[in-house]
């Protein structure tokens, strides 16, 4: 596996990558986010640290050069039926936030036929403070105000990481306004928090309703920055919903500004917030469908996988009965490199197979991943971004496809949307929410995979964000779980209306 993971890569320090501009910038990514934010934009998969006279890198990517494949997109002028409601999207990274925001609504407000109110929006922005204001002077003072932040942002006509974007989605009235529940108190518990927005929710709830979830990625407590867990914000809302949980469809991101876990809020209907959860059921005239991305493969195979045999919440103390750093390094083929000059925090991966059957063939849907948060030199152990690998679990390191990462997001966005063509269903907007480590920012991918779910959607309208969490099912699921290191791609699609002899037969007494 030292081949396998190593053998393609170019190692040398000069070797061309993320920066902005210049030969071998990134296809489709105009704009990244320079070290001066402190981001590291090196065309590295890992960090180097140095180690004697010589320099170690922690590889956990492929650098292999993606290449695109042929493709016939559906017709668009003949799907989209331009009688049917449509999203309108408009996005500015402009250096003031005042600017952007107004340059945001007016690009959007643009697209609106004339006449058409705006009921409520979707707003992303890599900096707090947007001036609500200027949105309610451009669409209406009653317009609700949902969404939160996001590292970057992608529409039609705007793809950027740079930590100035601002992007809206503004849904005309005649799609009618979604049932919004907002709860403070991520701060304290996100399981009990999120327990209690189910309970308010669930009486709102029928058979068939699409859930979107937006909710704080980090606690802000006196002095202190913490991750809250998907998983338990997951598990709490499933569990205050109780039995509605299964009569409806669940989807959500945690919300983050930046790479480095330093910010991140939300909007709850009316502003700008802090440790809150908010969920909205989606009108009836709309529904979503979804196909989840990912992009990592085992360092080994199934025979080579590792068991958990000390943890405690997020935190693997020990692995196979040695120390969980020990055993990450060795599986990077890094054993001999002095622990404390390696930094396995934010770039290595850990995995755990949800079929475990030895001789099946790799498949990326098959795993879930769990990236490494934090490791402690000292006492060993790794932290986890979410808390769900048990003692006993059988789990494998993972490495990042960078190859891999952009051809699942070509190939299932392409598949997505040329099955929604074939079917008839009409879209309102495409919702791209991915990782925020899959941006070429912080994996090294010469090309932006959010450009590719892009070019898949053609003319229709996009809107993509960067976050820190992402929830939906599987293609294989019945339910919803909490993801790392994927892309949820969703298109919020009109539901058909009946045919006419229904609506004749169901009006009937």
């Amino acid at each position: 596996y030292q081949r396998r993971v190593h053998g393609d890569l170019n190692m040398g320090a000069g070797a061309s990558g993320s920066q902005s501009g210049g030969e071998g910038a990134p296809t489709g990514a105009p704009t990244t986010r320079s070290s001066a934010n402190k981001v590291d934009t090196r065309p590295t998969l890992g960090r180097w640290s140095e180690h004697g006279h010589g320099r170690k890198r922690i590889v956990t990517g492929s650098r292999r050069t993606f290449q695109q494949d042929q493709y016939t997109p559906p017709d668009f002028e003949r799907w989209v039926d331009p009688t049917l409601p449509r999203v309108c999207v408009g996005g500015s990274a402009h250096d003031n936030i005042r600017t952007a925001t107004l340059e945001a609504c007016r690009q959007a407000k643009g697209q609106l036929q004339p006449g058409v109110l705006v009921s409520w929006v979707i707003i992303s922005s890599s900096r707090r403070g947007v001036p609500l204001e200027i949105v309610r002077s451009e669409l209406g003072n009653n317009v609700l105000i949902l969404g939160g932040a996001s590292f970057g942002g992608v529409t039609n006509t705007m793809l950027s990481n740079t930590g100035k974007e601002l992007t809206i989605a503004l849904f005309p009235s005649q799609l009618s306004r979604p049932v919004v529940v907002s709860i403070d108190g991520l701060d304290r518990d996100e399981y009990e928090a999120a327990k209690q927005l189910g309970q308010q929710l669930k009486n709102h709830t029928k058979q068939g309703d699409h859930i979107l979830i937006f909710f704080d990625k980090l606690k802000f407590t006196t002095g202190v920055v913490r991750v809250n867990s998907g998983k338990l914000v997951l598990d709490g809302f499933n569990d205050g919903l109780a039995e509605c949980a299964s009569r409806v469809k669940v989807l959500g991101v945690g919300n983050i500004c930046d790479i480095e876990l330093v910010d991140s809020f939300v909007f709850d209907g009316i502003g700008e917030a802090r440790n809150k959860i908010t969920a909205l059921i989606l009108p009836p005239s709309l529904r979503v469908k979804h196909c989840v991305m990912q992009g990592c493969r085992p360092v080994s195979g199934f025979e080579h996988t590792i068991e958990v045999t000390k943890a405690e919440g997020a935190v693997l103390y020990e692995l196979n009965g040695r120390r969980a750093t020990d055993v990450v390094l060795e599986f990077l083929g890094l054993s001999e490199t002095i622990p404390e000059h390696v930094d396995l925090s934010m770039r290595a991966i850990l995995g755990k197979s949800r079929v475990h059957q030895a001789l099946a063939p790799f498949m990326e849907d098959e795993y879930t991943t769990r990236l490494i948060l934090h490791a402690d030199v000292e006492k060993g152990s790794v932290t986890l971004m979410e808390p769900d690998f048990v003692v006993g679990d059988q789990i494998t390191v993972m490495y990042r496809d960078n190859e891999l990462m952009c051809a699942s997001s070509q190939s299932q966005s392409r598949g997505l949307i040329r099955k929604l063509y074939e079917k008839g269903l009409q879209p309102a907007l495409c919702f791209y929410c991915s990782c925020a480590g899959r941006s070429c920012a912080f994996s090294g991918s010469k090309v932006e995979e959010a450009n590719l779910v892009r070019e898949s959607c053609g003319p229709l309208p996009f809107m993509g964000i960067y976050s820190g969490t992402e929830l939906a099912r599987h293609h294989r699921d019945t339910k919803t779980s909490c993801m790392d290191w994927t892309g949820v791609f969703m298109v919020l699609c009109h539901r058909p209306r009946p045919p006419q002899s229904s609506r004749r037969a169901a009006a009937a007494p």
